[in-house]
C-alpha cells in the first residue's frame, strides 16, 4: 500500500521466514472466501468474522478493469488520494467506475504531516476529492513514515492525528486512523487516540493489534482485473452506522447535502427541518428562486433554507407555504385568518376588489369580517369577507348600506318606504325623535303616515310621518290630539270651548247624549250653549252645555221646555195650572189673553184665569188672541196658578 513498506518488513523478518514454507502450498487459494465470513490464510488457516473483503489502491495497481475486479469478491475499495504531492492520477476515474459497479468506496491519505497544521492541509486536501464521491466506506489517515512523522514524540504526533480526524469528522466522514502493529506498539498514545477506530496492517500473519475495524492482509495479493500486487483488506465491523447516507456536510466553507452518499445536484433537499434547492455544484441555492411554475424564498441568513411563513422586503410582506415554501399568490389561510397576495406574492391591505366582490385587509393583511371603519364610514362584511350592500343585519340591529357599501345614518328612502338610521346606523323602530319633531316607525323600520295605534293609543301622522297635536281632519272626520300626541275621547276644552270625542276619535256634531243629559254641537264640534233655534224648534242650553227641560228664566224672562227640550209656546197646562206663552216662548205676565173667544186674565206669575162674561161687554173690548197649542199640540184651556219660583 504504502512507500516505506521496508521497515514492518525487518521487524517480521523472522515471522515471514518461518511462514516461507505454507506460502508455496497455499497460494492458489490465499485470502479468499472459504464461506460466508471466512477466508483462508497465507498459511492455509481461516480467518472467521469477516464482514467484507475489500483492496486498498492508487496509481501503482495501473489500468484496472472493474467488471473482473467486482466480479472477484471485492466490495470496496480504500483509495489513495495523493500522490508527489498532487492528487492521485487515477483517483477520480476509479472512484467513478468503482461505485457504477456497486463497489463501496474509500479514501487513504499517506501524511508527511509534521506540524497541526499541515495535518489540517491534508484534511482539506482529502474533503476537498472526495466531496464529488458516493463515499460510505472510511477516510484513512496514515502515520508511518519514518523518515518525518517516526522522529516526532507521541504527543506531537497525537496532535496532528487529531487535527486530520476531527476535521474529517465535522465534515460529516468516518476518519480512521492507519497503523501497523509496530508503530501502534511504539510509535502511538493509543490511550491519547482511544476515540478512533484502528485499520491494522501486517502482512501475511495475523496482526496482534485487538479489535480493529479492519486488518491490511497483504501487499501482495491477486485480484482478478488488477495486473500489479494489491493490499488486501478484511473489514470485520459494520459501517452503516458511522456514516449517514442523507446528511449535511461543510467542507471548505461550503455547505452541500448528500443523499445516499451522493452529492445533491440541481435538486431540491429537504431535510428533518427545511427545504433547500442545490445547483450544479451542489451548493445552496439563495433568494428568490422559480422552479416547476412556483416561486420560494431561499434564506441566506439560513443557509438557504427555503423560507416558511411571513418575509418582508422592501417594506413588502409575502407568504411562504407553511409545507413546503411556495410563494403564495390569491387568498390564501394562516392561523385561522385569510390573507390576499398580488401575482407579485405582495401581501394586500385596505380594499381589495376580487371579481365581484368587495374586501377589505386590515393592516395586518388578514380579511376582515364584520365592522369596518374606513375613512370615518363603515362597511359591514360577511363571514366569507364580502363587503355587504343593502340591509344588513347584526347584533340584533338592522342597518342600510348604499351601494358603495357605506353605511347610511338619518332619513332614508328605499323602495317605496321611508326608514331612520340612527347615528349608529342602526334602523329605528317605535317612536322616534328628529330635530324636536316625532315620527312612528313601524317593526320594519317604515314610517308610518296617518293613523297609528301604539299600546291602545292612537296618533296620527301627516304625509310627511310627523306626529300631530291639536286639531285634525283625515278628511272624514275632526279629531283632537293632545300634546303627547294621543288622540283623545270624550270632553275637552279647548280656547275655552267645550268639545266632546267619541270613543272612535270622531268629534261629535249634532245632538249628544251623555250620561241622560242632552248637549248639542255646532257644525264644528263645539258644544253650544244659550238659546238655539234647530228644525223649527228653540232649545236652551245651559252654560254647561245641558239641554234645560222645564221652566227656565232667562234675562227676567220665563220661558217653558217641554220634555224634549222644545221651547213651548201659546197655552199650556202645568200641574193643572195653565199659561200663556207668547210666539217667542215668553210666559206672559199681568195682562189679558184671549184664547179662542175666551178671555183669560193672566197674574203676575203668569197663571191664566178666565174672565166672567159680562154682557154689555162690546167685542171690540175682548182679547183677540186665538187658542194656541204649545209645540207638543196639546191645546191649554184650563187657567191655573202660574209658575212658581225656580
Amino acid at each position: 500500500m504504502h512507500l516505506n513498506k521496508f521497515t514492518k518488513t525487518a521487524i517480521s523478518l523472522s515471522l515471514a521466514l518461518s511462514l516461507l514454507s505454507p506460502v508455496t502450498a497455499y497460494a492458489a487459494n490465499e485470502w479468499t472466501m472459504q464461506s460466508p465470513g471466512v477466508y483462508q490464510m497465507l498459511d492455509g488457516s481461516s480467518l472467521s468474522g469477516v464482514v467484507a473483503r475489500g483492496i486498498d489502491l492508487s496509481h501503482y495497481q495501473g489500468n484496472v478493469d472493474w467488471d473482473k475486479v467486482a466480479a472477484d469478491d471485492v466490495q470496496f475499495i480504500i483509495h489513495g488520494t495523493r500522490y508527489k504531492g498532487q492528487i492521485d492520477p487515477v483517483i477520480r476515474k476509479n472512484l467513478t467506475e468503482a461505485n457504477k459497479r456497486g463497489i463501496k468506496l474509500g479514501v487513504y491519505i499517506y501524511s508527511y504531516a509534521m506540524t497541526v497544521a499541515q495535518a489540517e492541509a491534508e484534511a482539506d486536501f482529502v474533503l476537498d476529492i472526495i466531496k464529488d464521491y458516493p463515499i460510505s466506506y472510511p477516510v484513512a489517515f496514515d502515520v508511518e513514515d519514518a523518515n518525518t512523522q517516526g522522529k516526532l514524540p507521541k504527543d506531537e504526533l497525537t496532535a496532528i492525528i487529531k487535527t486530520f480526524c476531527n476535521k474529517v469528522e465535522a465534515a460529516g466522514y468516518y476518519p480512521i486512523l492507519y497503523a501497523n502493529d509496530y508503530w501502534i506498539a511504539n510509535k502511538l498514545d493509543m490511550n491519547a487516540l482511544k476515540k478512533y477506530d484502528i485499520w491494522v496492517a501486517r502482512y501475511n500473519v495475523k496482526h496482534s493489534y485487538p479489535n480493529p475495524v479492519m486488518w491490511q492482509a497483504t501487499s501482495t495479493g491477486k485480484v482478478n482485473g488488477i495486473k500489479a500486487n494489491v493490499d488486501i483488506d478484511f473489514q470485520y465491523k459494520s459501517f452503516a452506522d458511522k456514516i449517514p447516507a442523507d446528511t449535511w456536510r461543510t467542507i471548505a466553507g461550503k455547505r452541500y447535502y448528500y443523499k445516499d452518499y451522493n452529492m445533491v445536484k440541481d435538486s431540491w433537499v429537504h431535510d428533518s427541518k427545511n427545504s433547500y434547492y442545490m445547483d450544479s455544484n451542489g451548493t445552496a441555492k439563495t433568494g428568490w428562486y422559480s422552479s416547476n411554475n412556483a416561486i420560494y424564498y431561499l434564506d441566506p441568513s439560513d443557509n438557504g433554507a427555503a423560507k416558511k411563513g411571513w418575509y418582508k422586503e422592501n417594506n413588502s410582506w409575502y407568504y411562504l407555504d407553511n409545507n413546503d415554501g411556495k410563494m403564495q399568490t390569491n387568498w390564501f389561510v394562516d392561523g385561522n385568518k385569510r390573507y390576499y397576495a398580488d401575482k407579485e406574492g405582495k401581501m394586500q391591505t385596505g380594499w381589495l376588489v376580487d371579481g365581484k366582490n368587495t374586501y377589505f385587509l386590515a393592516q395586518s393583511g388578514a380579511m376582515v369580517t364584520g365592522w369596518v371603519n374606513d375613512n370615518n364610514s363603515w362597511y359591514y362584511m360577511d363571514n366569507n369577507g364580502k363587503m355587504l350592500t343593502g340591509w344588513v343585519d347584526s347584533g340584533n340591529q338592522r342597518y342600510y348600506m348604499d351601494s358603495n357599501g357605506k353605511m347610511m345614518t338619518g332619513w332614508t328612502d328605499i323602495g317605496n318606504a321611508k326608514y331612520f338610521l340612527t347615528q349608529s346606523g342602526a334602523l329605528a323602530r317605535g317612536w322616534l325623535n328628529d330635530s324636536g319633531t316625532w315620527y312612528y316607525m313601524d317593526n320594519n323600520g317604515k314610517m308610518m303616515t296617518g293613523w297609528v295605534n301604539d299600546k291602545n293609543t292612537w296618533y296620527f301622522m301627516d304625509n310627511s310621518g310627523k306626529m300631530q297635536t291639536g286639531w285634525i281632519n283625515d278628511g272624514k272626520n275632526k279629531y283632537f290630539l293632545t300634546d303627547s300626541g294621543a288622540m283623545r275621547t270624550g270632553w275637552i276644552k279647548d280656547n275655552n270651548d267645550w268639545y266632546y270625542i267619541d270613543k272612535s276619535g270622531s268629534t261629535r256634531t249634532g245632538w249628544l247624549n251623555e250620561n241622560n243629559t242632552w248637549y248639542y254641537m255646532d257644525n264644528n264640534g263645539k258644544m253650544v250653549t244659550g238659546w238655539i233655534d234647530l228644525g223649527n224648534q228653540r232649545y236652551f242650553l245651559s252654560p254647561s252645555g245641558a239641554m234645560k227641560t222645564g221652566w227656565i228664566n232667562e234675562n227676567n224672562t220665563w220661558y217653558y221646555l217641554n220634555n224634549s227640550g222644545a221651547m213651548s209656546k201659546g197655552v199650556i197646562n202645568i200641574n193643572n195650572t195653565s199659561y200663556y206663552l207668547d210666539e217667542n216662548g215668553k210666559m206672559l205676565a199681568n195682562t189679558t189673553v184671549n184664547v179662542n173667544g175666551t178671555e183669560y186674565n193672566i197674574d203676575g206669575s203668569g197663571v191664566m184665569t178666565p174672565v166672567v162674561a159680562n154682557t154689555t161687554q162690546t167685542p171690540e173690548s175682548t182679547t183677540s188672541a186665538q187658542t194656541v197649542a204649545d209645540n207638543s199640540g196639546q191645546v191649554y184651556t184650563k187657567a191655573s196658578v202660574g209658575p212658581v219660583a225656580r
